[in-house]
C-alpha cells in the first residue's frame, strides 16, 4: 500500500510539474539512501535518467542460463511478497537486490548482474544483452520489448508460449505498474496498444 502511494504521489508531482519527492531505499547492508534522483523518470519501467552504460556492473560476466530456469525464476515474484507479487516501484530493489520495475524484474530471471542499479535498463536490455529476432523465432525465456519510446512507454515482458495455434495472444510474465506488480497473463501479440515499436529479442546467455 505504501508503494502505491509513493508512485501515486510521483506521478501526479510529474503531471502538475512539481519536483519529485525523494524516495529512501535500503540497500543490502541496510542502510537508507535516497536514489530518486539517480533512478530518474517515472514511467513503466527503469532507471531513464541515465545512460544505459552506468546501469551495467563493471567488469561483470552475464552467466548462462537454461529457459527452464528463467521461467522457475520468473515464477517466484508472484508469491514473493509473503504469498503475494512483488509490488512494483522503479525506486526499491526487491531483498534478492533486484529493482521491482520490468527491467529489474528481467534483469532477475536472466540473471544479470545487479549492478548499482539493481539490474539494468530496457535500453541495456536491449543493446548489451540481446539480439533482435522474428516473432517466428520466439521462445520461452525471449522477451518482447519497446525500447525506443519515452520514459513513461517503455516496456519489456518476458515471453513464455503462445496462447493459441495462429500467434495472436501469448502467455508472458511481467513487472507491470498498471497490474500493481508481478504478473502471469495472457497478451495480445505485440502488446494491448498498437503504440510504441515492439520488438522480439533473445538474451545472448540463453540455453
Amino acid at each position: 500500500m505504501r508503494t502505491a502511494s509513493i508512485a501515486g504521489a510521483l506521478v501526479a508531482c510529474l503531471a502538475l510539474g512539481a519536483a519529485v519527492p525523494a524516495v529512501a531505499l535500503a540497500d543490502p547492508a541496510g542502510t537508507a539512501r535516497d536514489l530518486s534522483g539517480e533512478i530518474g523518470g517515472i514511467g513503466p519501467e527503469g532507471p531513464e535518467a541515465i545512460p544505459h552504460e552506468e546501469t551495467l556492473e563493471p567488469g561483470a560476466e552475464a552467466e548462462r542460463i537454461a529457459r527452464a530456469q528463467v521461467i522457475q525464476r520468473a515464477k517466484v515474484w508472484l508469491t514473493a511478497n509473503g504469498g503475494r507479487k512483488v509490488p512494483y516501484s522503479q525506486a526499491r530493489k526487491w531483498r534478492d537486490g533486484y529493482r521491482q520495475d520490468c527491467s529489474g524484474y528481467v534483469s532477475m530471471a536472466w540473471k544479470l548482474p545487479k549492478g548499482r542499479y539493481g539490474g539494468t535498463n530496457t535500453v541495456g536490455l536491449a543493446q548489451s544483452y540481446t539480439t533482435k529476432i522474428t516473432k517466428a523465432e520466439l521462445r520461452t525465456g525471449d522477451i518482447m520489448i519497446d525500447w525506443h519510446g519515452t520514459n513513461r512507454t517503455r516496456h519489456v515482458i518476458l515471453f513464455e508460449k503462445w496462447a493459441n495455434a495462429n500467434r495472436t495472444h501469448y502467455w508472458a510474465y511481467d513487472q507491470s505498474s498498471s497490474q500493481g506488480g508481478t504478473a502471469y497473463r495472457k497478451i495480445p501479440y505485440p502488446f494491448f496498444t498498437n503504440k510504441g515499436q515492439w520488438e522480439p529479442r533473445r538474451y545472448k546467455h540463453i540455453s
